[in-house]
């Protein structure tokens, strides 16, 4: 695994961890945590919900029922 997956693959992490927790702010806190734009953490987030990973709601976003098997 390269540099750049590894960091990537952090930073999924920190997301799905974060979603967990009901964390407010995310995509800022996320942005601020690993140093990169607010819309590279979008992109993250827009790649988890295609694969169906999480879910964006009203009130923020929510791990899937089917993905918290294996968080």
């Amino acid at each position: 695994m390269s540099f750049k997956e590894e960091k990537r693959e952090k930073i999924k992490r920190y997301i799905l961890d974060k979603v967990d927790m009901n964390q407010k702010d995310l995509a800022r806190r996320t942005a601020n945590t690993f140093e990169i734009s607010l819309n590279t953490v979008y992109r993250y987030v827009r790649e988890l919900e295609e694969q169906r990973i999480i879910e964006k709601r009203t009130a923020g976003m929510c791990l899937w029922k089917r993905w918290k098997r294996f968080v």
